[in-house]
Formats: C-alpha cells, sequence, structure tokens
C-alpha cells in the first residue's frame, strides 16, 4: 500500500510519516480506496489544523479525526450484520458453512462485500477478513 504511494506522489514523507502510513494501511486492512480516504483526510486535516508537518504520531489527532470520520458509517451494522462480520473475523474456513437460507442471508453476505465491510482474499486458498477500522464496531 505505501509502495502505491510511493508511486504516485514521491514526496509523502513530507506530509506523513512511513509509521503513520503503515497505520493507515493496517486499518484499511488491504481496502485501497478506504486507505486512500484515510490519507487524504489525515493530510487535510493536519493543513486545516496547522499541525506541524509530517504528522507522525499514530495519536495525533489528524490520525484521530481521519479514522474517526471514516468510522462514523460504520456505526450502522444490524444485529445479523455483525454475526456475519464476526463470522468473516473467525479462522474457520469461511462463511459458507453458515449459510441456512439463502434468501434470508445471501442479501446480508452481498451487501457486507458490496460496502467492504467484509473483504474476501485469495493466497492459496480463499480467506476472508474485516478490516481493522470496522472491527470495533462488530
Amino acid at each position: 500500500m505505501v509502495a502505491i504511494v510511493d508511486k504516485r506522489f514521491a514526496d509523502w514523507r513530507q506530509a506523513i510519516t512511513g509509521n503513520v502510513m503503515e497505520h493507515l494501511a493496517w486499518m484499511s486492512r488491504g481496502n485501497v480506496r478506504r486507505f486512500f480516504r484515510l490519507v487524504r483526510a489525515v493530510a487535510r486535516k493536519a493543513a486545516l489544523s496547522q499541525v506541524g508537518l509530517p504528522v507522525s504520531d499514530t495519536g495525533s489527532p489528524p490520525v484521530r479525526l481521519a479514522l474517526g470520520e471514516a468510522a462514523q458509517p460504520l456505526q450502522w451494522p444490524t444485529a445479523s450484520d455483525r454475526t456475519w462480520l464476526r463470522r468473516f473475523m473467525d479462522d474457520s474456513p469461511g462463511p459458507a458453512q453458515h449459510i441456512e437460507d439463502l434468501s434470508r442471508d445471501l442479501p446480508t453476505i452481498i451487501r457486507l462485500f458490496d460496502h467492504s465491510l467484509g473483504l474476501d482474499y485469495q493466497n492459496g486458498e480463499v480467506w476472508y477478513q474485516v478490516p481493522e477500522i470496522v472491527r470495533a464496531h462488530v
């Protein structure tokens, strides 16, 4: 993720240090759009609050505010959504083993993937994950 930013804007370290950039990558859990939104939000909040650059602390106000802002829409998951997200976080083979009724369960699963609340990867086997920023609301 950091290498992507490096290719797009080589001088990024003037605004955000490597440890903050890695923290944002970790919080986005591989979701490139979420990652770039967080990077943009941290830079914007640092500029607006006139914080000294580069932003070097993962607990600094620009980082906290950007993460809080990004997490606001993530607070809407229902009890059913949270159940499925917990299953994605499980080390089990995947959510398919928990599907009881396709007409009831599939729309929830699709919505979670569509909103990038549940992520699927394939490194040999398919595995599922929930972005770090979403975990606090599960």
